[in-house]
């Protein structure tokens, strides 16, 4: 998934470089003055510094870094999966528009985040496995609950246990990757 951060709050702000404030400020100017040219150039070079510039709950905009977060213990079916789609949009609304809150563990192989995270109070991989959204990691995450609470959902055959025998990611990437492999 990918969250943005207020790039002004005191503990990304101490990171947010210089050339990207005063591309920031420039770009206010040049829209008050109208000068809609050169505040696109100006937002080209904020996006390519990895932030971009969002509406906030006033309107206003707001400076925001991107993050891209892997989801700790859990892993939710692909796109082009059976229930992949729903997975997808399950998170939207768990997450979309919220102040999330992020225990950070570290960074995975691809960069991302790896967290647990919480929405409005809610532990987001709770609810997933609980709702039948995603498989628990037990390979890369053995916390029990987690376990639990896919059992819970198993048992309803809540969300992709409602199919008989559902495929976990992890196999689904491995023949995919195999696939490629054979036609290269």
């Amino acid at each position: 998934m990918i969250i943005h951060v207020d790039a002004l709050e005191p503990r990304e702000a101490v990171r947010l470089p210089r050339e990207v404030y005063n591309a920031t400020v420039a770009r206010k100017h040049a829209k008050v003055a109208r000068n809609f040219v050169e505040a696109d150039a100006l937002h080209d070079t904020i996006t390519r510094a990895g932030y971009r510039v969002i509406k906030g709950p006033m309107n206003e905009e707001i400076l925001a870094k991107e993050y891209r977060v892997r989801l700790k213990g859990i892993d939710a079916p692909e796109m082009g999966m059976s229930y992949g789609e729903e997975a997808k949009q399950a998170l939207r609304e768990l997450i979309g528009g919220r102040i999330l809150k992020l225990l950070v563990y570290g960074i995975d192989p691809y960069g991302r985040l790896l967290a647990d995270v919480y929405a409005d109070g809610l532990f987001i991989q709770e609810i997933m496995l609980k709702e039948g959204h995603a498989w628990h990691y037990e390979h890369f995450d053995p916390r029990p609950q987690f376990a639990e609470w896919q059992a819970e959902a198993r048992i309803t055959r809540k969300g992709l246990w409602a199919s008989p025998k559902p495929q976990p990611p992890w196999d689904y990437k491995r023949e995919e990757r195999r696939k490629k492999s054979c036609t290269h």
